[in-house]
């Protein structure tokens, strides 16, 4: 019994080290195959008007389309379709870096008109803003302060309709307007402490007629009139 034992103790024991080897030939096999490389289309350098040298390369991973541009061997710009034919027709995904590798922006291009969400990030990787493109018209727009407060909010309508908040960093608000497409309507602005500094109406964005204005305290003060913007 103690032969026999040890005898089928030795069969598991060898048969635990060919399933070992077939493990590790099947993990060498995907460390070696399963892992594809780039496969690189074309490659070059060229000078930016600054005289800043750059570098792209143009490759396919995955089937998957990507074009990256790097300075100093730092990737500042990727970009990634889902074929080089859709490159070709402009139809992408883009992403900026920063110097240290976090994301600058993100945006995205359907036939050469950017489409859908636009993001911006500090270097810190706070959200600096975020913004909805409809075939290059922007809609919704938003931007923030470096501590993560909202500074600007504006949106366009369809039927042309814009608006427009800012505000300080402590929240209140310093100014916000509404105008039709040609830029025609009201705007007020604000003091820090949140009092209204002055209010009027615009014309082609610019002020326009008699606006009311106001001291830091809210007091009222003497109107100022603007005359009617040449237009040509």
């Amino acid at each position: 019994m103690q032969a026999a034992f040890q005898n089928t103790g030795s069969l598991a024991h060898r048969r635990i080290g060919i399933s070992t080897i077939v493990i590790l030939a099947i993990f060498s096999l995907c460390a070696t195959g399963c892992n594809p490389r780039q496969q690189i289309i074309a490659e070059g350098d060229f000078v930016d008007v600054d005289s800043t040298v750059y570098h792209w390369k143009e490759y396919l991973l995955r089937d998957t389309f990507y074009r990256e541009v790097s300075r100093g061997g730092v990737r500042v710009n990727l970009s990634l379709s889902e074929s080089e034919k859709n490159f070709r027709d402009s139809t992408f995904s883009e992403t900026d870096y920063y110097a240290n590798g976090k994301t600058k922006a993100t945006r995205n291009f359907v036939a050469g008109q950017q489409q859908g969400l636009w993001s911006t990030w500090y270097e810190t990787g706070i959200t600096k803003s975020k913004s909805v493109v409809d075939k290059g018209i922007l809609r919704d727009y938003v931007s923030y302060y470096d501590d993560g407060g909202t500074a600007v909010t504006a949106s366009r309508a369809p039927d042309g309709i814009m608006s427009r908040t800012d505000r300080w960093r402590n929240g209140n608000l310093k100014e916000d307007f509404i105008t039709d497409s040609l830029g025609n309507g009201r705007c007020t602005n604000y003091f820090e402490n949140g009092k209204k500094q002055q209010e009027g109406t615009l014309f082609r964005f610019t002020p326009s007629g008699d606006w009311q204005r106001w001291d830091s305290l809210g007091n009222s003060l003497s109107d100022t009139t603007y005359g009617t913007p040449v237009t040509f």
